[in-house]
């Protein structure tokens, strides 16, 4: 009999341990599923920061372009009025220098 009583113990022991290792099992497998799910959804974050990573590159661009353009355009304005000015000067000599060869 005390065989028996062994050997059950002994078996009693060991559907406990294998119950406690079926639930760390499976405990295990959840959390390894939501690792997996965390690993999916950093991929997707990762994939939508790219798509907005190059859309911020290309307002980028577009936005120094904007910002060049009114400098082009004062550099063609200064040119302009520069240009007025020399031929005001030029024509104001010119014209008295006609008025004392005239009298």
């Amino acid at each position: 009999m005390s065989a028996e009583n062994d050997f059950d113990l002994r078996l009693t022991v060991l559907e406990k341990e294998l119950s406690t290792a079926l639930k760390n099992i499976s405990e295990l497998e959840r959390k390894v599923e939501k690792i997996s799910d965390i690993a999916l959804t950093t991929e997707k974050i990762n994939a939508k920061m790219d798509m907005i990573r190059e859309k911020i590159d290309y307002l980028d661009t577009r936005l120094r372009g904007i910002e060049s353009a009114p400098a082009k355009d004062l550099s063609h304005y200064k040119r302009t009025i520069f240009s007025v000015l020399i031929s005001s000067v030029l024509g104001t000599v010119i014209g008295a220098v006609m008025a004392v060869i005239m009298k």
